[in-house]
């Protein structure tokens, strides 16, 4: 964090599935996965989903619950497009 031209090369990387970016491209589980030697333990997924950088805690304006329901519940926890709440109460 804090180096935008190395952040932006680890992008081009992964796009173009070179080196490290390679094993990162298909998400953190199978790169964890890839990695081995204990990494799995510090992949933050849910089924091979990525989480949402924000506080699974607390509501937001456009969900009534908490998304660490929606984390629970979801078929697809991890996205940002479709969840629980927009498809059962159309809140947004």
């Amino acid at each position: 964090m804090g180096n935008h031209k190395a952040m932006i090369a680890m992008a081009i990387k992964v796009a173009n599935r070179e080196g490290l970016g390679g094993i990162l491209a298909d998400g953190v589980k199978i790169a964890a996965e890839r990695i081995g030697k204990g990494a799995e333990k510090f992949a933050v997924h849910i089924g091979g989903q990525e989480l949402g950088m924000h506080d699974p805690k607390a509501p937001s304006r456009t969900q009534s619950w908490p998304p660490a329901a929606r984390y629970q519940m979801d078929a697809t926890p991890g996205r940002h497009t479709a969840g629980l709440d927009l498809l059962v109460f159309g809140n947004i």
